[in-house]
Order: C-alpha cells, then sequence, then structure tokens
C-alpha cells in the first residue's frame, strides 16, 4: 500500500513539474526530495537534460532584475525576418510583361500565389487591362527580382516593410522542446504504471501533449515559409501609348497653306457627302416618283372619265327638251 502511494505521489510531481517548470532550467534547482522515489527522480533528470535553445538567467549584482538572454546566434545572423514588398507598376506592353514575370519568378525558384488579371475595354482611354498578383520568391533573391521589375515596366510607387519574428520563433521552439521532455516522461511514467486509472490519465495527457507538438512544429513551419520566401505584391496597369504627339511650330506660309488645303478637304468632303447621300436616298426617291407618277395619272384618268360622263348628260338634256 505504501508503495503505491508512492507511486502516485510520483506522478502528480512528474506531471506538475511538466506543466511549471521553467524553460531553460539547470539541475541544480532540482528538489530536496527528488530522489525519494526512483520515477520523479528519472523524470525530473528527463526534464533538466533537453536543451530548449535559451541560455541560462543570468543576474545583474548591481541590484538589477534577472532577465532572460537569447543567444547571439539569434540576434544577429540567425534573425527571422519576414519581408513584404509592394508595387505599383505601369507598362504598355501588359501580355509580354506578366509573361516576363512569370518565366522570370520561376527561374528563381519562385511561385506565384495569387493572381488577378482583369482584361478590360479595349477602348478606354486610359487603361486597358490590369492585374494584381501576389509572388513568393526566395529572400535572397528579392533585391534582384525587384531589381528586373524596375526595368521591364515604370514603378509609380514601391513600399517595403520587414517583420522581425525572432522573439516569437525562438518562443515556439522553446515550447516546442517543452513538449517534446513532457512527451519523453510521461512515456517513461507509461511503461512504470500498473494501475488502469493511471495509465487512463497518461495516455490522455500524452494525447494532448502531441497535438501541441504538432501545433509548435506547424507553427514553425510557417514562419521558416515565410522568412525563406518574401511576399511581393504587384499591381500592374496597362497605359496606353500617347496618340497625340507635341506639334512642331509652324511658319505664316506653312500655316497659310494648311489652311488652304483644309478648305479644299472640306469641300471636297461636302460633296463627296451629297453624293454619298443622293445614293444612299435614290431608291426612295424612285419610289416617290413612281407613286407620284400613278398619283397624276389616276387624277388624269379620273377627269377624262367625268368630262365624258358630263358631255353624256348635256346630249341627253338637250334630246329630251
Amino acid at each position: 500500500m505504501k508503495k503505491r502511494l508512492l507511486k502516485k505521489l510520483a506522478l502528480v510531481f512528474t506531471i506538475c513539474c511538466a506543466m511549471v517548470l521553467p524553460v531553460g532550467c539547470n539541475k541544480s534547482s532540482a528538489p530536496a526530495y527528488a530522489g525519494e522515489d526512483s520515477v520523479a527522480a528519472e523524470s525530473y533528470e528527463a526534464y533538466t537534460d533537453v536543451d530548449y535553445g535559451y541560455a541560462e538567467n543570468s543576474v545583474d549584482t548591481s541590484g538589477a532584475v534577472e532577465t532572460t538572454s537569447m543567444p547571439s546566434e539569434n540576434l544577429s545572423t540567425n534573425r527571422k525576418l519576414i519581408k513584404n514588398v509592394s508595387m505599383d507598376v505601369e507598362t504598355e506592353n501588359f501580355d509580354e510583361f506578366i509573361a516576363l514575370i512569370e518565366t522570370k519568378t520561376s527561374l528563381l525558384g519562385g511561385y506565384i500565389a495569387k493572381s488577378d488579371i482583369y482584361f478590360g475595354d479595349k477602348y478606354d482611354d486610359e487603361f486597358v487591362c490590369n492585374a494584381h498578383l501576389e509572388i513568393r520568391v526566395p529572400e535572397r533573391y528579392l533585391d534582384s527580382f525587384i531589381g528586373e521589375v524596375g526595368n521591364m515596366c515604370s514603378v509609380v510607387e514601391k513600399t517595403m516593410a520587414t517583420d522581425d519574428v525572432t522573439l516569437q520563433y525562438v518562443d515556439t521552439q522553446g515550447q516546442k522542446n517543452m513538449f517534446l521532455a513532457e512527451e519523453q516522461s510521461l512515456l517513461a511514467l507509461l511503461e512504470k504504471a500498473e494501475n488502469l486509472e493511471d495509465i487512463t490519465y497518461l495516455n490522455s495527457r500524452l494525447s494532448e501533449v502531441r497535438y501541441q507538438i504538432e501545433n509548435t512544429e506547424s507553427r514553425l513551419r510557417t514562419y521558416d515559409n515565410l522568412v525563406d520566401y518574401a511576399t511581393v505584391k504587384l499591381n500592374v496597369s496597362e497605359q496606353m501609348a500617347p496618340s497625340i504627339q507635341p506639334e512642331e511650330e509652324k511658319g505664316f506660309w506653312a500655316e497659310l497653306f494648311e489652311d488652304f488645303m483644309n478648305s479644299l478637304e472640306s469641300v471636297a468632303l461636302f460633296f463627296i457627302t451629297l453624293f454619298r447621300i443622293l445614293v444612299v436616298t435614290l431608291p426612295y426617291l424612285f419610289t416617290i416618283a413612281v407613286l407620284a407618277g400613278v398619283f397624276v395619272l389616276a387624277i388624269k384618268i379620273i377627269k377624262a372619265i367625268m368630262k365624258k360622263k358630263n358631255k353624256k348628260m348635256i346630249v341627253s338634256k338637250e334630246e329630251t327638251e
């Protein structure tokens, strides 16, 4: 009975250590009673032997508060920087420019995460087509890619932003290491557990810990992807080539000759227009002429009939008298 009670106490102690043990603790901070039970002692050693990626706590002897320092490599050469670039550009060769962007992105080992292309009205006076591209390129080629874009088009606006996620990354890595250490301790306890209630609880806690491990690994992969591949949001607009060229200054005689030629052109245009109207309306005029001829002929026939009828009436009157 006493042995079973000691096992339960060791189990409770280990789980509490797994939940509240600070990252970066050392072996010298072990409780005095950690060696009273072999299972608890082994569990404690499993936690203290894990490297969480943090430096040990340093105490300022001048009276400053205790701080936790980060590895120097994380503060200099191994910083986690997420770079985002937004560019508004204009081009006169829309289709060719989009094709070049796709080719350049592929050659650099990147990819287009989002593409929204609008083919507008071809008779628009300003912009014919526009596109919104979200491009992911390796961070080491970001400057080269931006330079290539600037050489292929006219850059209207460009903004760059850098987000430093080093602290979040190191913190997430520390959380992952902590859960990994807890997983090892739970597995060790599970091998030695004999009570069904203890085994059930350990399996339940082990499932929660493994879920947290997967969650932290997913967050780390997301950070790595955002750091390794910079994001370039490219807003492309097609600009119509200017159709009106600046006019050169002309002399008096040149302007007079140009006005005379314009007058001749206007006269010629007038007669051409008149001829077009005549040709277009000729069927209508012919129809009107035919109808008018039929109408006149009908009137003449009616008049002749009426005249002949009147003459007969006069003759008949004379005969009766």
